[in-house]
């Protein structure tokens, strides 16, 4: 089961957080934005953090996209096959 980005972070390194960052091409200091609802994650965003999860080496798991971009949790195209 994919994990939320908060999720994520509570249980990552500091040095996994800094991973994931880096491979998603934003900063620590964004994830923690959205994940205090500062501001919100774009479909694009959402795509390339939930991607660069699986990336990270000894990864806590997978980041469930929806948990990022508001408007992936409503997507029509946005669907995980059983």
């Amino acid at each position: 089961m994919a994990l939320t980005l908060k999720r994520w972070l509570s249980l990552a390194t500091a040095a996994q957080a800094e991973r994931l960052a880096k491979l998603a091409d934003t900063s620590v200091k964004s994830l923690r934005h959205i994940t205090a609802g500062r501001r919100n994650g774009s479909a694009e965003t959402a795509i390339r953090i939930a991607a660069a999860s699986v990336q990270v080496d000894e990864s806590p798991g997978e980041i469930a996209q929806p948990s990022i971009c508001p408007a992936c949790k409503n997507c029509q195209f946005f669907r995980r096959a059983p």
